[in-house]
Formats: C-alpha cells, sequence, structure tokens
C-alpha cells in the first residue's frame, strides 16, 4: 500500500468513527469564531447550514449527511458562522483526531474500512420516530429523546413524511438530515443517509411540522419524521 493510498484508507474509516466528528455551532461558539483547517490536514464537512466557506460571502449549505458525499474542506480552508442567522452551524470528520491515536488506522486502515461496513451488516436496526398530530401551532418543533442503552450510533436512513424536516437535536443546535422547500412547507423525502453520531452530542431526533401551503401561521398538518440507525458496539 502506497502513502497516498494509506491515506486514503484511513480517512474513509474515519468517516466512519464517531470520535473524529467536531461540531459546532454559532450558539455555543459567537459569532465571531472562525477556524482554518490546518496544513497537511483534510476535514469532510458532513453537514452544514448557512456558514462561509473559503472566503465565499453567500449562504453555504451542505446536505445531505453522508460519508460518501461530504464536503472536502482542504488544507487552509476557512469556515465560519454566517452573520444573518443564529443556527449557523458545520459538523465535520477530522480523520487527525483518530488517526495516529488508534493503532487500527495505522495497521490497516483498508481492512478496518471494510470490517466496519461488514460489522454495520450484521447489526440490528432500530428507528426513532417524532410525530406530529394535526392542528399542532404554527412554528412547533417536536423532539424525541433517543434510548438511553447507547453511546455512539450509525444512522443509516431519513424519512419526512408531511413534515418540513427532521433532523438530530442537541442544546443549541439541529442537524436538518434532508432537503426542505422552507421551515413550514410540506415535504415528502425518504432517503440514504450515512453518517456515525453520538447520543452526547445528539440526543434527540427533532421534527418540524408542516401546511400543504407553507403559509405563515396556519396549522400544521399531522406528518411524521424517522430514522433508521444502528446502535454502535463500544469496540468500534
Amino acid at each position: 500500500m502506497t502513502p497516498n493510498e494509506k491515506t486514503y484508507w484511513q480517512h474513509k474509516a474515519a468517516l466512519l468513527d464517531p470520535k473524529a466528528y467536531v461540531l459546532k455551532a454559532k450558539n455555543l461558539q459567537g459569532a465571531a469564531f472562525f477556524e482554518v483547517v490546518p496544513q497537511g490536514e483534510c476535514w469532510y464537512a458532513i453537514s452544514a447550514f448557512y456558514v462561509r466557506i473559503a472566503s465565499g460571502l453567500s449562504r453555504f449549505t451542505h446536505r445531505v449527511p453522508d460519508v460518501d458525499q461530504a464536503t472536502m474542506l482542504t488544507a487552509g480552508t476557512r469556515i465560519e458562522f454566517h452573520p444573518e442567522s443564529q443556527w449557523s452551524m458545520y459538523l465535520t470528520c477530522r480523520p487527525a483526531l483518530v488517526v495516529g491515536v488508534d493503532q487500527r488506522y495505522e495497521d490497516d486502515p483498508r481492512g478496518l474500512y471494510f470490517e466496519r461496513m461488514q460489522r454495520l451488516r450484521d447489526l440490528p436496526s432500530f428507528s426513532i420516530r417524532a410525530q406530529v398530530a394535526s392542528g399542532t401551532p404554527y412554528g412547533s418543533n417536536i423532539d424525541v429523546p433517543f434510548p438511553t442503552d447507547f453511546e455512539n450510533a450509525m444512522c443509516l436512513a431519513y424519512s419526512s413524511d408531511d413534515v418540513s424536516w427532521a433532523g438530530l437535536a442537541g442544546a443549541a443546535t439541529a442537524m436538518n438530515l434532508g432537503n426542505e422547500v422552507s421551515d413550514d412547507h410540506q415535504n415528502r423525502i425518504g432517503q440514504r443517509v450515512l453518517f456515525p453520531f453520538s447520543r452526547a452530542m445528539f440526543p434527540a431526533l427533532r421534527t418540524r411540522g408542516c401546511s400543504v401551503s407553507g403559509a405563515v401561521g396556519e396549522p400544521y398538518i399531522y406528518g411524521n419524521g424517522q430514522i433508521v440507525y444502528c446502535k454502535l458496539p463500544v469496540d468500534w
């Protein structure tokens, strides 16, 4: 395995490792916060909302969160919160957090990647749903906490059925798992997503209701936001 091949597989394996992920939210870090990807590193944006990347002044958003669709943030790239939204946030995989720390990344990173993919196939799947009742007041978000019998998990699928969006929620932010028309407009999406997460970072599933028109003030219709996930073993 050449050095370049080794780096490639180290990063592929790290994208499946919840210990390699960092969440930054404007509500926690403050409006002036920014980061620059260090020389010699590459980060991967799994999700981003209302941020500025590489000195771009527009609102950069990355969806859908999936290890095979992540935005590559190369060395020297600046990422910062956008001044227009208090909900500006981004979730990045940073391979350097695990490469050089976990010996498996040095010994056989390619094998580690395929081992993790195979283990996923052997793990039981679970689902969690956040339900919006018909007539729910406009602007409502519904949170459903995850069970407390796991620390880390792998999200496998996302479903939005007559809600505007659904996503993982923490103390300061929520991470939408799909694309929405607006915060209040009816949406129906079902798709694969593949990314690891920790319950400490995202302790709940959140969904926001919708109306057919998406008009301001209109009560919401019945709907469901849902994900399918696997609970990861402690030796992952």
